[in-house]
């Protein structure tokens, strides 16, 4: 699994030469009050926004110039970056793909996510056609079957709250280091440690508790 580092990235008016660092296999969440940079931090990470200066490293490569897709990294959000006219079968069967796995270990993988996140109802749905739980549900189900090095999740947690203790405890297992914009302080107190921004500028950092003291 990959650390990620950031080394006095700026955004004209979004942020401010901010230097951070996460750590290989732990969760770090981002948080800050509306427009703080919380949001375009993420972007950056990700790929989705180029700094205008500084630099993104991901182990020990610079990912700076490369866009999302050439990254090793998925961003996940309450929407599922996928067909909507896909089936959530369809959705899992191409994340499993994605490993290299033979046939019969690709299977096992699938019914247990399918297991652990009571998926087979819906199995042969739409992802149109879901509820925002039942798309949530989905979506944790395909993050689940990617094993991704760096998962960013951007409040993927909104519409099912209960399920954090379980989903992060699954990317403990797997190793993934993740960086989240939690949804409330509860799933807030699943991660080891957050980084506070406001005005696009670090603040404050350190465990959830020692913040919210």
């Amino acid at each position: 699994m990959l650390d990620v580092a950031l080394h006095s990235v700026s955004v004209p008016g979004r942020l401010h030469e901010v230097t951070l660092a996460f750590a290989r296999s732990t969760h770090t969440a981002i948080i800050g009050p509306p427009a703080s940079g919380a949001s375009t931090l993420l972007q950056v990470i990700s790929g989705d926004l180029r700094p205008a200066q500084g630099k993104v490293l991901m182990g020990t490569r610079d990912v700076t110039s490369l866009r999302r897709e050439r990254r090793p990294l998925l961003f996940a959000a309450a929407a599922i970056d996928a067909p909507a006219r896909w089936s959530v079968r369809h959705l899992l069967v191409a994340a499993v793909r994605q490993r290299t796995l033979d046939r019969e270990d690709r299977h096992r993988e699938f019914e247990l996510a399918v297991s652990r996140w009571n998926l087979r109802a819906i199995l042969d749905r739409s992802l149109r056609s879901l509820s925002s739980s039942e798309r949530t549900s989905a979506q944790i189900g395909r993050i689940e079957l990617l094993r991704p090095a760096v998962l960013i999740a951007d409040r993927v947690l909104e519409s099912m709250p209960a399920i954090a203790d379980d989903f992060y405890r699954i990317l403990r297992i797997i190793g993934t280091t993740v960086i989240s914009s939690p949804a409330s302080r509860d799933e807030l107190g699943f991660a080891d440690r957050a980084f506070v921004l406001e005005g696009g500028r670090v603040v404050q950092q350190g465990s959830p508790h020692h913040i919210y003291l």
